[in-house]
């Protein structure tokens, strides 16, 4: 679980002045009883509102909810570390594939900013939606609800810190009868430790994305010919 260290720390100097407040009181009986029946209390405010998670930074327009999100709640040094950019459109709205056809921009990442010996490798485009233009031949391949944009970020085998920092910029396009550009600073600080946990979260939408991102794991053979000014082509698995 990541903790909001400026929130800690305001709770922090909180509960010491309240103890100091406290213990500078008299040393009579009610001074004493002040310090035992309060400090207790305070002590369990503090332990319990210091653990609350921090949320994800979300851009929100009335088109779209922009996120750059983590697979895992910790970062283990050597190990591969997956973030996914979430797109949710609106209904009738939709983001693009890496080639959005005759229209549209695909959603990329860049600007990073990561700990030395740490690298972010490319998006893993999983599966899109064929949409034609009604009454034309222009068609585009597009993603009409949320998605997840899986990005690898390497993490350095001898990487030594309390936490794994980084930042990026999103650019985004979500279109219906238009288009609208956006793009957002996203950034992300996750706990070092020896284990992966995974965030609860995004489970479902990690294993769904992963399923329909095509295989590169394959043999095609082709054949084609020329009749009647065509070319046919014939593909086989």
């Amino acid at each position: 679980m990541t903790l909001d260290l400026n929130f800690v720390t305001f709770w922090h100097n909180f509960l010491a002045l309240q103890t100091v407040n406290l213990f500078t009181l008299d040393g009579s009986k009610k001074g004493r009883g002040m310090v035992n029946r309060f400090l207790p209390r305070l002590l369990l405010a503090g332990l319990l509102l210091s653990v609350v998670p921090v949320q994800a930074e979300v851009f929100r327009s009335d088109q779209i909810e922009v996120e750059l999100i983590a697979e895992t709640t910790t970062v283990v040094p050597g190990e591969t570390l997956w973030l996914a950019i979430r797109l949710s459109p609106i209904e009738h709205w939709h983001t693009y594939w890496k080639f959005g056809g005759d229209s549209g921009e695909a959603t990329a990442a860049s600007e990073w900013q990561l700990p030395q010996g740490a690298s972010a490798g490319d998006i893993l485009w999983p599966m899109p939606q064929w949409t034609p233009f009604e009454g034309t031949d222009l068609v585009t391949f597009a993603y009409e609800h949320e998605v997840f944009l899986p990005i690898p970020v390497s993490v350095p085998a001898d990487y030594v810190g309390d936490s794994f920092d980084l930042a990026a910029r999103i650019d985004w396009q979500v279109c219906d009868e238009i288009c609208i550009p956006g793009d957002a600073q996203f950034t992300l600080s996750l706990p070092v430790a020896a284990t992966a946990e995974a965030d609860p979260r995004w489970v479902a939408g990690f294993a769904q994305t992963r399923a329909n991102i095509p295989s590169s794991d394959h043999s095609l053979t082709a054949q084609f010919n020329i009749h009647d000014g065509k070319v046919n082509v014939m593909v086989a698995a």
